[in-house]
């Protein structure tokens, strides 16, 4: 248990300086950090302005609006990180799954053949 601890620990250290060190990464994020405070002080007008009805109405649109974005900004960010560490992701694996069987299918195939030219020749 420590073992596996200790790796993910390591894994995580390794994603976070991968991340740190990719000036993009790092611009975006400024970039994202900058909006987020103009979208705060919109909100705060809004506030200031608006019934609660229609300000519950837009932070909960928002909020699932900001999931969907948080969550395909980190695929995006952890798909990077892996190919930078050259790890192999779902979809590489399942690729080389399929290429494995379709081998296997053509070692059968050439197999078989082997077997019925031997027995032709005896």
């Amino acid at each position: 248990m420590k073992a596996k601890n200790l790796l993910q620990l390591i894994s995580l250290t390794t994603s976070l300086y991968m991340m740190s060190k990719d000036e993009k990464l790092m611009a975006k994020v400024s970039d994202m950090t900058k909006k987020g405070k103009d979208k705060l002080n919109d909100l705060y007008n809004d506030l200031t302005d608006n019934n609660e009805e229609e300000l519950t109405e837009k932070i909960l649109k928002k909020a699932v609006e900001l999931k969907d974005e948080i969550e395909t900004k980190i695929e995006e960010t952890a798909l990077k990180v892996y190919q930078k560490m050259k790890i192999a992701n779902t979809n590489e694996i399942m690729n080389l799954q399929s290429q494995i069987e379709i081998v296997k299918k053509e070692l059968a195939l050439a197999e078989a053949k082997i077997i019925n030219l031997e027995t032709i020749n005896k």
